[in-house]
């Protein structure tokens, strides 16, 4: 085995940091000239501009949905009843994870307060 291993080791390890530091700051860039750095959320779909450039957009719907729950939060007690109230009343819901059933559910209804 000869002692030729490879070139020598400055003790900087190339690569490391680099590409998560750089997207970092293109995403800092991104969100300082107003434009989305993530995914979409309940209430709001991102609409794509430019190749890079993204901006969001307000859903109707689910933005209706949104202000009835806080609508409901002074006179309900429990996130439960609210989640309930939403199911019984049709109203818009996030789609569902995996294994979780249609609608709404006390953990959705906590998530946006």
């Amino acid at each position: 085995m000869s002692g030729d291993a490879g070139p020598p080791d400055d003790g900087r390890r190339v690569g490391v940091g680099e590409g998560p530091a750089r997207s970092r700051d293109a995403a800092l860039q991104r969100a300082r000239h107003g434009f989305v750095t993530g995914a979409s959320r309940f209430g709001d779909h991102n609409v794509r501009i430019t190749a890079g450039q993204v901006t969001r957009e307000i859903d109707p719907q689910e933005a209706a949905s949104i202000r009835r729950i806080f609508g409901m939060c002074p006179d309900s007690k429990e996130i439960t009843h609210i989640s309930q109230a939403l199911n019984a009343q049709g109203a818009t819901a996030p789609r569902a994870q995996q294994r979780w059933p249609n609608g709404w559910v006390p953990s959705s209804v906590h998530a946006l307060l």
